[in-house]
């Protein structure tokens, strides 16, 4: 279960606990939902659960607000990896610059 910097009720900053699934294709779907929504500190570490009260403006204002969450999430969490993925081919591309310069020493 990932925690995600997101924001909630148009700009609050807080972490989100976000579950994924994978369903099999045939009798379950993939699904996500949100297990928590914890304040953001200055420093962006977790802070204290976010309190029912902030649960009932959300869901008051808008019903399918974990959609939203989980959204944003997504997107975060698939940057990230987009990210990792091009450091691990420039470390690849090095490493393969380096043997090809050792190899003709």
């Amino acid at each position: 279960m990932p925690f995600v910097q997101v924001t909630i009720l148009g700009g609050l900053p807080v972490i989100a606990e976000v579950s994924f699934y994978r369903g099999d294709g045939w009798s379950t779907d993939d699904d996500a939902r949100v297990d928590g929504l914890y304040w953001r500190r200055a420093n962006g570490k977790r802070g204290k659960p976010v309190s029912e009260a902030i649960y009932a403006k959300l869901e008051k204002r808008n019903p399918c607000w974990d959609s939203d969450v989980i959204e944003q999430a997504s997107e975060q969490l698939a940057a990230e990896a987009y990210e990792a993925a091009e450091y691990k081919a420039e470390l690849r591309k090095d490493d393969l610059l380096f043997e090809k310069d050792t190899n003709n020493e």
